[in-house]
């Protein structure tokens, strides 16, 4: 069995090694062709919510620690601003459930796949 998850959207980090992003298709036919069956496949972070994490994370990372350096000042930015935006989003992913479209914005895969059993020779 192999449990893996994947980021599909996300600024770059571990640079200079970030080469890759993974759509959900492309993982599954990955899976198949290596001989594993998909049990459970997932999008993690859809939607407005994955809107929000990327904001956020941008924010936090230009604006907000600088101005903030210090780490209790950060603590009352997140608090202030960062709070209220990720509660928006959750708020607007409840609006939009059952919307197709919500599928298709996410930030990371989630892979349960089993190695298929080798038939006897």
């Amino acid at each position: 069995r192999i449990f893996l998850t994947t980021p599909f959207m996300w600024s770059e980090h571990e640079q200079p090694y970030d080469f890759q992003r993974f759509t959900s298709l492309g993982l599954r036919r990955l899976f198949e062709e290596c001989g594993y069956a998909v049990r459970i496949q997932e999008k993690l972070g859809k939607g407005p919510i994955a809107s929000a994490q990327l904001f956020t994370a941008w924010l936090l990372n230009t604006i907000l620690r600088p101005v903030f350096p210090r780490p209790y000042l950060g603590v009352l930015a997140m608090a202030v601003v960062i709070a209220p935006i990720h509660g928006l989003a959750l708020l607007l992913e409840r609006l939009a459930r059952g919307n197709e479209y919500t599928e298709e914005w996410y930030l990371d895969n989630l892979v349960i796949a089993e190695k298929c059993s080798m038939p006897e020779r």
